[in-house]
């Protein structure tokens, strides 16, 4: 009988140090169905696979354990004079602790011919998603997933685990979930080759410091120093004679190459990304592996909100964006945040002449003929009218651009959600019921 497998992922462990497993919840024509915990990535890579223990029996005293994974295999430990009565497959050294088999699994469960597996769409749960999805076309399972607001909006029951509730609305309303495609892969593949540049670059970048600060010391400290000393010559060649630092230099380089082969494969970069001048494949990469997919986003504003492009609505009369204030939530993506204003504070600015660069100064010069006047921020009169001992500039050269930006940045996201679901729609016609 097929199989409906709902699976909520969770990191295994959280910050406190408590346990945070997988759940999975399997509905295979009984009344409630099966759940199972996965606690490590081990035991998510063995449900994939097929052969995740579910049950075990005792060792027998002269059996193999040669077949058997080392983490499938209960150990208990014994007195060292005890070895020699035991099977050596059975045996294994921790430390100075011997310990022996006692158990080895009876049953296995995991991905099986006919099996329907639902998730959420996005989160951290996008490489286990690529996993089953590469291992269901092998052994004939499909992958389905759903936008979380669908799941909250049609949410079977709130007492039971989200994997519960993923099986039986998969089961019951299918049409609301998207099978994993080829793109849905290429997608995720951009932000593990996009976190793996980010990793190269960080490492280029402390061993570039490193080097500087340890030639630094040593011109210093050391005998030699001359008026023809030059630093930056100097940090040059050091660069160029560490073996490290080239070594990093070669790994960036080949992290770049991977992310571009991957990146140039998305219809989405091709026909949205690649065609904004000063939007680079790093900087579109940045913004693509924030937010995945964009069928996870109903309606623009959750894009913007989800973003930190939005807009605040507070007590004060004027709409702020949101900033990390001392005892405020920070709840949107830093990375795809940060992305968004590189594109508009450096890119957009460096060309003046490109449509989102004259929609930056537009903007600019909308905000300065609403703000003719530079303003004390503590009193609110005119800066040159001011009575206070201590002013704040507001509406300054600078506080006009930064709000520019940041006008243009909500803009751009904004566009953003509407030309990415066109592409959806072109792409996927069924997607076209879903999008706000």
């Amino acid at each position: 009988m097929e199989r409906i497998i709902g699976i909520r992922h969770r990191i295994k462990r959280t910050a406190e140090g408590k346990s945070s497993p997988t759940m999975v919840h399997i509905l295979d024509g009984s009344k409630k169905g099966q759940s199972f915990e996965l606690k490590e990535e081990n035991d998510e890579m063995d449900w994939v696979l097929g052969v995740y223990p579910v049950a075990y029996r005792e060792v027998a005293p002269d059996e193999d354990l040669a077949a058997f994974p080392p983490r499938h295999v209960v150990y208990k430990k014994i007195a060292e004079d005890e070895c020699s009565e035991r099977h050596p497959s059975h045996l294994r050294k921790e430390g100075k602790e011997w310990k022996a088999a006692v158990k080895v699994p009876a049953k296995y469960d995991g991905l099986r011919t006919g099996d329907t597996v639902a998730m959420v769409l996005g989160g951290s749960g996008d490489v286990l998603s690529y996993a089953i999805s590469r291992q269901g076309k092998k052994v004939g399972a499909r992958i389905m997933r759903v936008p979380p607001f669908h799941l909250k909006r049609f949410r079977p029951d709130e007492e039971q685990d989200d994997s519960y509730n993923l099986a039986l609305l998969a089961r019951e309303r299918p049409e609301l979930f998207y099978v994993v495609e080829p793109r849905d892969e290429d997608l995720i593949l951009v932000r593990e080759c996009w976190r793996n540049l980010q990793d190269a670059m960080k490492a280029r970048i402390a061993c570039e410091q490193r080097l500087r600060q340890h030639l630094i010391g040593a011109l210093f400290t050391q005998d030699g120093m001359s008026p023809e000393g030059d630093v930056e010559r100097e940090f040059d060649l050091k660069k160029a004679n560490d073996t490290i630092y080239q070594t990093l230099l070669a790994e960036e380089a080949a992290r770049d190459k991977e992310l571009q082969k991957v990146i140039k494969r998305l219809k989405v970069y091709q026909e949205v990304f690649e065609p904004i001048k000063g939007c680079g494949h790093r900087l579109a990469a940045r913004l693509i592996s924030a937010i995945i997919d964009i069928r996870r986003f109903e309606t623009a504003p959750q894009l913007k909100a989800f973003m930190g492009v939005h807009v605040l609505h507070n007590e004060e009369p004027e709409k702020q964006f949101p900033r990390r204030r001392k005892g405020g939530v920070a709840n949107w993506h830093p990375d795809g945040r940060q992305g968004v204003y590189l594109l508009c504070s450096s890119q957009f600015v460096k060309l003046p002449n490109s449509e989102w660069g004259r929609k930056l100064n537009a903007n600019k010069e909308k905000l300065r003929a609403t703000h003719p006047d530079v303003m004390c921020k503590q009193c609110g009169c005119k800066l040159d009218e001011c009575q206070g001992t201590k002013h704040t500039r507001k509406y300054g050269n600078g506080h006009i651009h930064k709000m520019a930006v940041w006008k243009t940045a909500n803009q751009f996201v904004e566009w953003l959600h509407a030309e990415w679901w066109k592409v959806e729609k072109a792409t996927h016609p069924a997607s076209e019921t879903t999008a706000a």
